[in-house]
């Protein structure tokens, strides 16, 4: 049993996500390189701006993302600029970007987009590298198991849905030993990862009983 940690079962009017996977994802870090000068006294047409040239490569990279799959969700959540300073121009920029989806090949074309962005040449005179960082696999929980927290959804009255976690799970490295599932149960506004993420004792509570209807099952099978 888990948290949603997202906005789809509030926003549905739903009680209970059986989930049949934890989604796969990739992770790199670009390295943009310029050259750090004054801020004030070097023309905008003789800088290699490494922080102008990340702003390009983000956007791109959003732009052609965003076309590959509806369910496809990527970020660039961390980014740092050196020297940080507001009167030099930056030297250096790095960020990352991660993507995740539950079909390899989505994140294939993902890691197309990614390498295409450093084999474009030089961006504004600056150097562009991207070094990966890491990766995993979907994990598909164990069939039979869903189909019977589903059945026990239904016999409980609980609206439901099948759906996928994009967040990473202990019972996605579970399922590799032993047959596993996940129950979601709502996360008001969606929120997850901060101090507003709250689910009500009474949803954990339906979960439970989802989950205990499933266990009599199994041992009644």
């Amino acid at each position: 049993l888990h948290i949603e940690q997202g906005p789809i079962l509030e926003r549905e009017s739903l009680t209970i996500g059986v989930v049949e996977c934890v989604i796969g994802m990739v992770c790199y870090e670009i390295e943009i390189t310029g050259e750090s000068d004054h801020a004030g006294t070097t023309p905008m047409n003789m800088r290699k701006d490494a922080f102008f040239t990340a702003n390009s490569l983000i956007m791109e990279a959003r732009q052609k993302l965003g076309m590959l799959d509806d369910d496809l969700v990527f970020t660039m959540g961390r980014v740092n600029v050196f020297p940080n300073i507001h009167t030099v121009i930056p030297n250096k920029v790095v960020f990352s970007l991660e993507a995740r989806h539950k079909d390899s090949k989505v994140i294939e074309k993902v890691e197309e987009v990614i390498k295409g962005l450093t084999t474009r040449g030089s961006e504004g005179g600056c150097d562009i590298q991207a070094e990966k960082l890491w990766d995993r696999d979907t994990v598909w929980f164990d069939k039979s198991i869903c189909n019977l927290l589903e059945q026990s959804s239904k016999s409980l009255g609980l609206p439901y849905k099948r759906m996928v976690s994009g967040a990473g799970h202990d019972a996605q490295f579970i399922a590799s030993y032993i047959p596993t599932a996940m129950v979601f149960v709502p996360s008001i506004n969606g929120k997850s990862h901060c101090e507003e993420e709250l689910t009500t004792w009474e949803d954990c509570e339906k979960g439970v009983n989802v989950i205990l209807e499933t266990v009599l099952a199994i041992q009644s099978s």
